[in-house]
């Protein structure tokens, strides 16, 4: 029994710092293209700018910033990349969709540690191509700024310098490679067990797997949940899905319902938000849907956001297969709208707390 409670308690220790560490380990990318200084004299912080000189029409791309912390502490710092919609410009600014990953990588707006002397490459934003034609061009970044704040919100401003892509296409204007939606099947719910709350599995008949409704273990925290997968335990047979798997689940559901939506753009911000407009509209019945076979979580202690958030963790990125994140289904009304969010999950909801969140639990199927 001594050694079991101390397995628990090491078990415990290890998912804290594992939650404390995502943000730190996080996605790192090699290169180096255009140097800008710091503004701020007293700045600690310098940027180096990384982009493609010339792309062929129809590719994507990604803009990526490799920091440098010069003084001989570690840093951690806050990141943000100013860019407004109106320094978009040249005859294939409206080609492209602008999105920036959060959480998958450290970008904008993300708390990252800047080790002395050691480059972080984050990315910027990521375009992708969405023109209907392929032609020759270019796109230009206008003048930007990176902003990198310390914990005493103290900033330093690091200005860029516009940044020009050629879009190169051989031939004439020709029509764009239309991207099909995937044929998938509609989610389906299994009961199982007795007639009480939330006795039922969500089966996915694209993949064979049997998903837990969040409401199971929602208001529970993560290390509760990994107790009751043992054998004889509440979850026995379940195991905590990875990111890779909850994407496909939600995608499945998406391209079941028609809706053409990239897998680029699951999880993805938007740059502008009256872009996707349309789009949200779209994924507003599914969200709902989703939320009617999962369970609603987030109304458990915050009865302000009663009826609109599902959310739960997971654990492992094919970069960071130990990382600790959340994955949020939101269906906000009047208008309707359907997004998909990532975050870190925070200490708390992995060792102690679990103020809203469940946590993604799958199985093989039987059947």
């Amino acid at each position: 029994m001594e050694q079991e409670v101390k397995k628990v308690k090491k078990l415990r220790r290890t998912w804290t710092m594992l939650a404390l560490l995502v943000v730190a380990t996080l996605l790192s990318l090699p290169s180096t293209v255009i140097s800008q200084t710091p503004t701020t004299p007293n700045s600690v912080v310098t940027a180096t700018v990384d982009y493609p000189s010339q792309v062929k029409a129809g590719e994507n791309f990604t803009l990526t910033a490799s920091l440098v912390n010069t003084s001989s502490m570690p840093m951690l710092a806050y990141v943000h990349w100013a860019l407004r919609r109106n320094t978009i410009s040249g005859n294939h600014a409206a080609s492209y969709r602008i999105f920036s990953h959060p959480v998958m990588e450290a970008t904008p707006s993300t708390r990252i540690v800047l080790e002395p002397g050691i480059p972080r490459v984050i990315s910027l934003r990521e375009f992708y191509y969405e023109g209907d034609e392929l032609f020759s061009g270019e796109i230009i970044v206008g003048k930007s700024e990176i902003w990198i704040s310390d914990t005493n919100w103290d900033r330093a401003t690091i200005p860029l310098e516009p940044i020009r892509i050629e879009v190169i296409h051989e031939g004439p204007v020709s029509p764009a490679v239309v991207q099909h939606i995937p044929e998938r099947l509609p989610l389906e719910r299994r009961a199982i067990g007795d007639d009480s709350d939330d006795s039922w599995v969500v089966y996915d008949p694209n993949t064979g797997l049997e998903w837990l409704p969040l409401s199971r273990t929602h208001d529970r925290p993560l290390l509760s949940v990994m107790e009751n997968l043992m054998p004889g335990a509440e979850f026995e047979g379940f195991r905590i899905a990875n990111l890779a798997e909850v994407q496909t689940l939600l995608l499945n559901a998406i391209h079941a319902a028609g809706v053409h939506y990239p897998q680029y753009a699951l999880f993805a911000a938007n740059e502008y938000e009256d872009v996707d407009a349309e789009e949200v509209e779209e994924l507003y019945p599914i969200a709902r849907m989703l939320q009617d076979e999962f369970g609603v979580t987030h109304s458990v202690r915050m009865p302000e956001h009663e009826s609109d958030t599902t959310a739960g963790i997971l654990v492992g990125t094919n970069e960071v297969p130990n990382a600790v994140l959340e994955a949020t289904v939101s269906a906000l009304g009047q208008p309707g709208q359907g997004r998909f969010f990532l975050g870190t999950a925070s200490e708390m909801r992995v060792s102690f707390i679990n103020t809203y969140a469940g946590v993604w639990l799958l199985r093989e199927s039987e059947k």
